[in-house]
């Protein structure tokens, strides 16, 4: 499982501008390999964030959380025909077979989209309140043995106006949801929801009255679709509220799952994150996410 708390981002350009790059790994507590920004003035819609260049990612414990030391094998290669549904898809991998007292730890691999450029222009995006975040997913046959859980987050690092242009406070909204593989103290394979806060969490699986939504499917090696919409209260207390999550052809109201907003050091600026946490066991698996797209509009979203 990992802790959101330092998963500090700095990322990249526009598909138009993307070309073609091989997988590079992703250790460490930051790679190399992100800079910032691809999102224009104005705009609320963002299509196929899989082909974005700028891709940041990381395997340390400080920043995805898990057993690792930054010494795991992961890596994210864009533009993979096959398999793919746009042509284009982006494949994340991880491995993890680090010794620590003799013993094969797991470890956890984030990847990281930010879309607003942190270096130029923190707050272009800053103070939207609702988000729908789009993605189509699948696994290959190793991780229904070495996957812990699959992680699907859509954040805004909020800028709090100080009326000086500056903040007053810059608020972390994570809205972090995962498929928890390897529940401890409650049965089934289940979405879990970020509640960094609260006396649910970190991840909460008390929602809908006690009756979560199964996840078990996103196992299958079969492509699904998921959109997650989520809204932002701006104003004390800060709390976001996970409204909706479309699986395929079935769609879940969110019931009891609005979790306070800590502050933080972050830039202000919006973007997707998808993470990997591998088993103990210490062995690897793929997954691969294509037709990526992120809308901030409060009404008129598609909706599929």
């Amino acid at each position: 499982m990992r802790y959101l708390a330092l998963a500090a981002i700095c990322l990249a350009v526009s598909a138009a501008q993307a070309t073609s790059q091989p997988n590079f790994p992703c250790g460490g507590f930051l790679a190399g390999n992100e800079y910032d920004g691809g999102g224009s003035a104005g705009q609320t819609y963002f299509q196929q964030l899989q082909q974005w260049s700028g891709w940041g990612s990381c395997d340390n414990n400080l920043c995805s959380g898990g057993l690792g030391t930054g010494n795991g094998t992961c890596w994210i290669e864009r533009y993979q025909r096959y398999p793919s549904l746009t042509g284009a898809s982006a494949e994340i991998y991880d491995y993890y077979a680090e010794l620590v007292n003799g013993q094969e730890m797991g470890d956890n691999a984030l990847f990281f989209k930010k879309l607003a450029p942190a270096m130029t222009n923190d707050t272009l995006y800053n103070g939207i309140t609702s988000a729908t975040f789009y993605y189509s997913m699948k696994v290959d046959s190793s991780a229904v043995n070495n996957a812990q859980a699959l992680e699907f987050d859509v954040f805004q690092f909020y800028c709090q106006p100080n009326g000086q242009g500056g903040c007053t406070a810059v608020y972390r909204f994570m809205m972090g949801t995962q498929c928890d593989l390897h529940p401890k103290n409650y049965n089934g394979i289940i979405w879990e929801f970020w509640d960094p806060l609260g006396s649910n969490g970190p991840w909460d699986h008390s929602y809908n009255e006690g009756n979560p939504i199964d996840c078990s499917t996103l196992l299958d090696g079969n492509w699904h679709k998921i959109i997650l919409n989520a809204t932002m209260n701006l104003s004390s207390p800060q709390t976001y509220t996970f409204k909706t999550l479309k699986v395929d052809t079935s769609e879940y109201t969110i019931t009891g799952a609005t979790y306070d907003t800590p502050t933080s050091g972050d830039d202000p600026n919006i973007g997707i994150q998808f993470q990997i946490d591998v088993t103990s066991a210490g062995n690897g698996y793929h997954e691969w996410f294509d037709d990526v797209r992120l809308c901030t509009l409060t009404s008129g979203c598609p909706t599929q």
